[in-house]
């Protein structure tokens, strides 16, 4: 995985940190999305899977945008890096 990919997981992972205590559903979702793109990304042969997953992140960084600028933000980076990557 590159090194960019991996600072803006770890950039994603502090920020989940920050959510607060009463938001739990998206702290789930979140920490559940990153597990899927540092782990099972790179696992997906299929490119019609990974294009899936490609497809989740975009539609959870709109879902996050209101209420978690910064989480979106990241999100947009890390979608960024995995196009360059070619997912």
């Amino acid at each position: 995985m590159k090194e960019n990919l991996k600072q803006q997981l770890e950039n994603l992972k502090k920020e989940i940190e920050s959510i607060d205590e009463q938001d739990q559903e998206a702290r789930a979702k979140l920490l559940d999305l990153a597990e899927t793109i540092e782990h099972k990304l790179a696992d997906l042969k299929d490119r019609t899977e990974r294009k899936a997953v490609l497809s989740r992140l975009e539609d959870d960084v709109f879902a996050f945008e209101l209420k978690h600028p910064r989480i979106s933000a990241v999100l947009e980076q890390i979608i960024d890096i995995l196009k360059n990557m070619g997912v």
